[in-house]
């Protein structure tokens, strides 16, 4: 794995990381409430997320009321999952008109 987009979930203790494999890009989330990562080991992965048409190289993400959006840098595109389920929800925005790197959400 080959770290590409960081996200810290602070209210549910999980740390998205966006990578590429040998076939698509993946985001995994990882359990770091700090009972889990004590004594030096590995935090577990909580959910996967892979959506093989559209996602790949997932640049940057954020979780918002229980989803999770990606940055697809590769395809353009912003794509939504369940956060809790990990499950493929749409393609929000289908074609961006330069590559994607970060997202953020912004209180009005």
């Amino acid at each position: 794995m080959k770290p590409i987009g960081l996200y810290l979930d602070t209210d549910h203790q999980l740390l998205y990381v966006g990578s590429n494999d040998k076939t698509a890009g993946i985001v995994m989330s990882f359990d770091v409430s700090p009972g889990v990562v004590a004594g030096g080991k590995p935090a577990p992965v909580k959910q996967k997320f892979v959506q093989t048409k559209w996602l790949s190289h997932p640049a940057g993400m954020l979780v918002h009321n229980g989803i999770l959006y990606v940055l697809s840098q590769d395809t353009n595109t912003l794509l939504t999952f369940d956060a809790n389920s990990g499950a493929f929800l749409r393609v929000l925005v289908a074609q961006f008109d330069d590559k994607v790197e970060q997202i953020l959400l912004s209180p009005c």
